[in-house]
């Protein structure tokens, strides 16, 4: 099966980043977007942080720049 190119928002909350955990074990490519507030928790992808298959970016989605 193809791999798929996944763009998430707020992947390091705790529902985002089960998505997150799950896609990369599907072997699918994950952009996470993530302004990490009081909801995030980056430890919580510590398990795939070093995956060739996920990267992260820190930024707000109402920043149009």
């Amino acid at each position: 099966m193809k791999e798929r190119r996944i763009l998430v928002a707020g992947g390091s909350g705790f529902i985002g980043s089960n998505f997150v955990i799950n896609q990369i074990n599907k072997n699918n490519l994950i952009l996470n977007f993530d302004k990490l507030t009081y909801a995030a928790n980056q430890d919580n992808l510590s398990s795939i942080s070093n995956s060739a298959n996920y990267n992260f970016i820190h930024g707000d989605i109402k920043d149009s720049k």
